[in-house]
């Protein structure tokens, strides 16, 4: 569960909420975007080649979207791997673009030839 484009919000303003006005502002400065790095928001996946292998990454991005926050069910179908996502943002779109925002997501992974 990567929630961390959320953290630099939430953290400082959680702190102030709780009374600690200071700490809020060292927080903020501190989880500054250097500190929690946006090409780094959404969920992470995964893969173990082997059981003799570390895993190594497929995505760690979000599969594109960075309000992935991870993945929850996966089911094989021959060499296609569907993924459901986990995305609480379900108001959060941008009806200017065709990218995907809000809302869980069903992905369709499929292996690169070549």
């Amino acid at each position: 569960m990567d929630w961390s484009y959320l953290a630099k919000d939430l953290i400082p303003e959680t702190a102030a909420q709780m009374g600690f006005r200071g700490a809020a502002t060292g927080l903020s400065s501190e989880l500054d975007p250097i500190v929690i790095d946006p090409q780094l928001y959404g969920g992470d996946l995964w893969m173990y080649e082997s059981s003799l292998k570390p895993a190594t990454a497929v995505d760690t991005r979000g599969l594109g979207n960075h309000l992935n926050y991870g993945f929850r069910t996966m089911v094989p179908v021959g060499s296609t791997l569907y993924l459901g996502t986990g995305n609480p943002m379900n108001l959060r779109t941008d009806p200017t673009d065709d990218v995907p925002e809000g809302g869980w997501e069903l992905i369709r992974l499929v292996p690169v030839t070549g």
